[in-house]
């Protein structure tokens, strides 16, 4: 076995609770910076910090976007390109 050396870690951020889990989902849709074509997304929620980050043609990656909510995120989902479902 061959160890992976193309692995990322998001890391939760400081004023998170300690013991939030992340909630993730991937999807579709277009960016604060990409208008113009549909792009792979990854959101994912850390108790009320939700981020967006999008993944371009070379592999890489860029953050796009968050929200913070004035209650914890205990779910997310895509519903279709560009719609996400937050619980």
């Amino acid at each position: 076995m061959k160890p992976v050396d193309c692995l990322h870690a998001i890391p939760k951020p400081d004023f998170c609770k300690e013991e939030s889990l992340a909630y993730i989902s991937w999807g579709f849709g277009l960016t604060p910076s990409y208008r113009e074509q549909t792009v792979p997304l990854l959101v994912f929620a850390w108790d009320r910090l939700l981020q967006l980050v999008y993944f371009l043609e070379d592999g890489s990656f860029e953050f796009d976007g968050f929200y913070y909510s004035n209650r914890e995120i205990i779910g997310v989902q895509f519903v279709s390109d560009s719609v996400l479902m937050i619980i």
